[in-house]
């Protein structure tokens, strides 16, 4: 030292002198910490500022580990909502085409009921006819040809006697 001490450089010394005494003499054992004031004096840090950045450190180190938490837990939930996206869509497609069966069966089973309505109502013939028994050679009242048993003719009511011809 020159003689003319800057400021905070009082404090400094008088810092050190204290902290030599309260090791026994020496700075060997002082913590990093307790050395801060001599390492950043030099930097224009005054003891005061020197001794309080372990804990501006801390401070900045756990404002950083909560931005990262929340950055975290955002993206946890975006990936949630992402996957509860997805998962709603499979299951409208599965229902989409659980439904598109469905209707398909049910137009199939219209499809059915009605050829079966075609060829018991319109083609398939009705009163006595289909086996030829029953006229008994009479002759019919509309003036065609009797009947004959046993001849698969068309007896009374018309009729051939089998089903209807498929592919109307």
């Amino acid at each position: 030292m020159t003689g003319l001490a800057g400021p905070g450089e009082g404090a400094l010394a008088g810092y050190e002198v204290w902290l030599r005494h309260k090791h026994g003499g020496g700075l060997s054992k002082a913590t990093e910490e307790e050395r801060l004031p001599m390492r950043k004096a030099p930097r224009g840090y005054t003891v005061e500022e020197a001794l309080a950045l372990p804990a501006k450190w801390a401070a900045e180190a756990a404002e950083r580990q909560e931005k990262e938490a929340e950055r975290q837990r955002a993206k946890a939930e975006q990936k949630r909502l992402r996957r509860k996206a997805d998962r709603i869509a499979t299951l409208t497609d599965e229902a989409d085409v659980e439904e598109a069966g469905h209707q398909v069966t049910a137009r199939t089973g219209m499809a059915r009921a009605q050829a079966e309505a075609g060829r018991q109502g319109g083609g398939g013939g009705g009163g006595q006819g289909g086996s030829g028994e029953g006229a008994g050679g009479a002759a019919p009242s509309d003036g065609g040809a009797p009947g004959r048993r046993g001849d698969g003719g068309a007896g009374v009511g018309g009729g051939g006697g089998g089903e209807a011809p498929r592919g109307r």
